[in-house]
């Protein structure tokens, strides 16, 4: 009768310490964070024709913009791929440029191109680890 306890305590704990499977909402995503008093749009590219991902960012608010395996990784790979090398933020009286690649520059220089400039937070276990990664946008960016 131990024997049985003891397997079924076994399978429990293993059970209990296990990854679950992953969801659609547990991916890992990309944002942008609006910390300005404006609001604030996105558009891929720094010339017409636009890449068609633009986004229109309310004051204070975050927008989701990319989901995938790893948001950083995901972005390089887009810009790779669609030759798209620089990224344009505007309000309705500034603007903001930033050009790529990415680079690890020191968290002092903030630009959308810095590594440095998101914030990363990784959550669940080795199995099933995704990435959130934000960039927040500043009044500063627009002086």
């Amino acid at each position: 009768m131990n024997f049985k306890k003891n397997i079924i305590f076994l399978l429990l704990t293993m059970f209990m310490m296990s990854c679950w499977q992953r969801s659609e909402e547990f991916k890992s995503k990309g944002y942008f964070y609006n910390a300005t008093n404006d609001t604030v749009f996105c558009f891929w590219g720094e010339q017409p024709p636009y890449h068609p991902v633009t986004l229109l960012i309310p004051p204070m608010t975050n927008e989701e913009f990319i989901r995938g395996v790893n948001p950083i990784d995901d972005l390089k790979r887009l810009h790779n791929e669609t030759g798209i090398d620089a990224v344009m933020f505007y309000t309705k009286n500034d603007t903001v440029v930033w050009h790529a690649p990415f680079k690890s520059l020191p968290d002092s220089i903030h630009s959308f191109y810095n590594e440095n400039s998101w914030e990363i937070s990784e959550y669940g276990c080795k199995k099933n680890r995704y990435v959130v990664a934000s960039f927040t946008l500043r009044e500063t960016d627009f002086k």
